[in-house]
């Protein structure tokens, strides 16, 4: 019987997370609500949008607080 073989990592995106500190969210909430959520997006391009727009809410929350 043949071992299986691990699940080959994909190469390219991985390493971009593990470099880039993740950003504060309230500055991404403060360049969302000054320039739009596509300047958000485009600044912080590593991330997903339903991250940056999470990250944007809770900045929010806490620039409300």
């Amino acid at each position: 019987m043949m071992a299986k073989k691990a699940p080959r990592k994909r190469r390219g995106t991985d390493w971009i997370i593990s470099v880039h500190k993740d950003p504060d969210p309230r500055i991404v909430a403060k360049i969302a609500e000054e320039y739009g959520l596509h300047a958000a997006y485009e600044r912080w391009g590593w991330l997903g949008e339903r991250t940056i727009s999470t990250l944007v809410a809770q900045g929010i929350k806490e620039l409300a607080a």
